[in-house]
């Protein structure tokens, strides 16, 4: 609120110098604690399941990436409702479609946006651009460097922002965590996720099955 202090600092730079970041995950995971979450994923095997009036029973809906706008064809299968959402902010995937507004996200609901990836190289970019290019309007919050690496080195992958997800969910007191349509490139995105539907099931960035092991860990 302190709008002098905005003017003469970036707002990049307020989140590196103070601990602002801290406490917007502290309340975070204020708002998750006790709560039945429900993360939906843009896999193609989720159409045609009439999963919307399940998603929506749910008390937070957690969605990824280029969710957003949600598409009124898809509502019976996805639901109408996103209150959190992990994104990567890359400018720069091919096509460029992921679309990092912050009007766009309070438009559709967002009550809080959270990165998948912590503020180092070469996340900080991105991150620093986001910040400089929004009012401060929607509670953001960096997710943590240490779990990042601790993932990272338990998987020897880059982690997909799923699974970032994923784990820093269950860092909170959430009552249930469920999950549907995310599949680890097994199949497409559903159309209005993305318009092209390429990509690699492996690359020397995201190995996808280091990550199914993972989350078959951690379940069992």
């Amino acid at each position: 609120n302190n709008t002098k202090i905005i003017k003469r600092e970036s707002l990049y730079k307020l989140y590196t110098l103070t601990d602002i970041n801290y406490k917007y995950t502290e309340y975070y995971y204020r708002y998750l604690n006790g709560k039945n979450v429900v993360l939906v994923g843009p896999a193609s095997t989720i159409v045609n399941t009439n999963s919307g009036n399940l998603i929506n029973s749910f008390d937070i809906v957690v969605r990824l990436n280029k969710s957003l706008p949600l598409s009124n064809k898809l509502v019976n299968d996805i639901g109408n409702r996103t209150d959190i959402l992990y994104n990567s902010l890359n400018r720069y995937d091919y096509p460029g479609e992921n679309i990092l507004d912050e009007n766009l996200f309070i438009n559709n609901g967002v009550k809080f946006l959270c990165t998948s990836y912590p503020n180092i190289t070469p996340f900080s970019t991105d991150i620093n651009h986001y910040l400089n290019n929004s009012n401060c309007k929607l509670p953001f919050r960096i997710i943590n460097e240490q779990l990042y690496n601790d993932i990272k080195s338990s998987i020897r992958t880059r982690p997909n922002t799923g699974i970032m997800a994923i784990m820093d969910l269950l860092k909170s007191d959430l009552k249930l965590l469920y999950i549907t349509g995310l599949n680890f490139y097994k199949t497409s995105y559903y159309k209005t996720y993305k318009k092209t539907s390429t990509h690699r099931i492996n690359n020397n960035i995201h190995n996808q099955q280091s990550q199914l092991n993972l989350l078959k860990y951690i379940s069992l």
